[in-house]
This record gives C-alpha cells, structure tokens and sequence, in this order.
C-alpha cells in the first residue's frame, strides 16, 4: 500500500475518535459519584403552620405577599390567643382571690338575710314541739312566732307558765334591742327637728316597754296576773303611739317591722296569761 494511503485511513479512524468523543453523555446516564436521594420527612417531623389556613390577600397580585399576610395572620391569631388568656385569668381570679371570694360571699349573704330585728313567724320552727307547749301555742294569735321565740327558752319545761316566762322574757329581750335601733335612728345625719322630736317620743315609748316588761316579770314571781296583763296592754300601747307619730308626718316609719314584730310577741303574752288559774 502506498504511504499516501496510510495517511488516509489513520486520518479517517483519527475523525472517528473526535466525533466519538465529542457526542453527549445519554440523559439516562448515571452520573459517576451520584448523591444519595434525600428521604422525605415523616408525618411526625413536619412542620404545622397557620399559614396553610391563610391564603395571601386576593387584593396583591404578587405571591411573594404570602409569606407576609400569613405573619399577619399569626400576629392576630396570637393576640388573640393572648385576650383569651387574659379573660381565663380573670375568670381564675374570680375563683382563686381569697379577698374577692369573701367579698362575694359577704354580698350573697347580705342579700340574702333578713333584716337582724325581723323574726319570721316560720324561721327555726321546731320540727317536732312538745304537744303540751303546742296546744298552749295554738291558743295565741301567732302560735307558729310563739314556737320560735319560747322552745329555745324552755329547756324541757312544759306548762303555762313556763311557757308564759319564756315568752315574755323573749319579748323583753327584743323590746330592748328595739329601743337599740330608735338610739341609732337619733344619731343619724340630716334628721330633720320633726322627726327629731317623733324619734324621740318613740325612745320614751320603748324605755316604757322595756320597764313595762320588767314589771311583768316581777308580777309573774308572785302571780300577779292583773299587773302582768295591765303592763303588756300598756307595751302595745306605746308601740302604737310610736308608729302613729310617724304617720301624722305622713312620713315611713323606720321602726315599722320591730313594732309589727314586739306588738305581736306582747299579743301571744296577753293570750298565754289568759291560760293562767
């Protein structure tokens, strides 16, 4: 072969090298160091936002606003996290302050209990009275009041006059704590000279019933029933006078509920004295 020719064929195998060299790797080619794939997090390790809940406003165009609108959102939903917190606490407080728990319970119970000189004719009535203080209540205009204001005085003891003891140094007791409240009355601010003077005829009509019943119970010791019924008669008397001064003024009676209440437990002595040999 001539030498020219050589060349030739070493130039044409020389081209196929270049050109095998020169074509692109296929894309299915794996690379020689391949990076080992990244395994997708589990449920447990993703991430919760509250963004996912808050699309970013239609009114911005521009999806980067997202991110943005979605802070907005987690700023408001943490304050209102916060006022919830806010009204637990004070709810707790209501619950937990020692100071704001007993006002309380002092305002129920001031709402609820009656005024001190108010004895209701049903409160604390025995629930099974001796049959013998019963018939002797019952004979009084106010027998379930006669109940209340004798049995805890009684200690056992059962007849008449037992029973006409009790009930007359029970109402002696409350006459005096009545006399307490027309001295209160006197002592108040802005009272004016009228009732000033009512005031005190009222003080006068309640010194008398207390004196009055202390003389019951001295007539009582020596079983002096005209005295005993003179003395009490007198008591509904001054109660009386009282209460008409305070309507002469066309004016409320402060004392109203504590002479009601004296007038009817002097009522139930009159009637437990008429039992009386």
């Amino acid at each position: 072969m001539e030498p020219h020719n050589y060349l030739s064929l070493l130039f044409i195998l020389l081209s196929l090298v270049i050109a095998i060299n020169a074509t692109p790797l296929s894309p299915t080619a794996s690379p020689s160091n391949p990076e080992p794939p990244q395994p997708s997090p589990s449920s447990s390790e993703q991430t919760f936002s509250y963004a996912q809940f808050f699309p970013a406003s239609s009114s911005d165009p521009n999806p980067s606003n997202g991110g943005e609108a979605a802070s907005q959102h987690k700023e408001s939903s943490d304050g209102l996290s916060s006022k919830l917190h806010s009204v637990g606490a004070a709810e707790q407080k209501e619950v937990t302050d020692p100071l704001l728990l007993t006002q309380q319970l002092n305002s129920v119970s001031a709402s609820q209990t009656k005024p001190a000189l108010e004895l209701s004719s049903t409160s604390k009535l025995p629930a099974n009275p001796n049959p013998e203080v019963k018939k002797i209540c019952d004979n009084t205009d106010y027998p379930a009041l006669c109940l209340t204001t004798v049995v805890p005085l009684l200690h056992g003891k059962t007849g008449v006059e037992p029973v006409l003891e009790a009930s007359v140094k029970a109402s002696d007791e409350f006459a005096k704590t009545a006399l307490s409240l027309v001295k209160k009355e006197q002592k108040k601010p802005g009272v004016s000279t009228k009732m000033q003077a009512t005031l005190k005829d009222c003080k006068d009509g309640y010194d008398s019933a207390v004196e009055n019943f202390e003389k019951t119970i001295n007539a009582f010791a020596v079983h002096d029933v005209g005295t005993m019924r003179s003395m009490l008669s007198a008591v509904i008397t001054f109660v009386g006078d009282c209460e008409d001064g305070f309507a002469e003024m066309q004016e409320s009676s402060p004392l109203s509920t504590s002479a009601k209440q004296l007038t009817s437990m002097t009522s139930n002595c009159l009637a437990i004295s008429s039992l009386m040999n």
